[in-house]
């Protein structure tokens, strides 16, 4: 019976510094982990801004008050619809 308690008392001995070790470890990989998240997320939030800034500049440039000014500033005018012919073309099976 004193072999079994030593065994026991041994694998205690042995276990409980390993668990901590384990809980440790386990903490040190969220945190970096949690951290990679972090900047990941910020990155993010970067490049979705800077999309919303591009989409908002592009819609800038083709709205109908923009091309009006530039057509005025190359002297261009406007078509008559009648003068207007547009070409379709279908794809043959």
């Amino acid at each position: 019976m004193k072999m079994s308690f030593k065994i026991l008392a041994f694998f205690f001995i042995i276990t409980i510094p390993l668990f901590f070790a384990g809980v440790v470890w386990q903490a040190n990989r969220y945190n970096s982990v949690s951290n990679a998240v972090t900047r990941l997320e910020e990155d993010q939030e970067l490049w979705v801004n800077a999309s919303k800034r591009l989409i908002a500049g592009g819609a800038s440039y083709a709205s109908a008050a923009r091309i009006e000014q530039l057509a005025k500033a190359m002297n261009l005018k406007k078509i008559p619809p009648e003068n207007i012919i547009q070409v379709k073309i279908y794809e043959g099976k």
